[in-house]
């Protein structure tokens, strides 16, 4: 398996709202759960959510890029995410599938099994 490493560009800027597609739904309520524990709100918007974040948070460009931009977010309480944007201008984030409770992989085996082959 090949890894790809990041390098953070040192540009900052202030981040305050992610529009991206809608969680897969078997993790939709986990994942809200998990992300308003850190003072974010979601809201649907349309086919899409609204991620709307805390006041302070900012996000950092990491290189290299091709197809698309990736930034590390971090928030005011210092919880740290992937907020990838591709040049079409679709975005999404990541976050290691340990940040979810282990209560809620126990009880989804085989969403667990196929999100660790992704």
């Amino acid at each position: 398996m090949t890894r790809m490493y990041y390098l953070l560009s040192g540009r900052r800027q202030l981040l305050d709202k992610i529009i991206m597609p809608p969680f897969i739904a078997e993790l939709t309520e986990v994942v809200t759960k998990h992300l308003e524990a850190h003072g974010i709100s979601i809201k649907p918007l349309g086919e899409n959510i609204s991620i709307t974040l805390p006041e302070g948070t900012y996000q950092e460009e990491l290189l290299p890029f091709v197809e698309s931009s990736r930034y590390t977010v971090t928030l005011p309480d210092g919880y740290q995410f992937t907020h990838i944007q591709t040049r079409w201008g679709q975005s999404t984030i990541m976050f290691p599938l340990n940040d979810l409770p282990k209560e809620f992989w126990d009880s989804h085996q085989e969403l667990y099994r196929y999100m660790r082959k992704q």
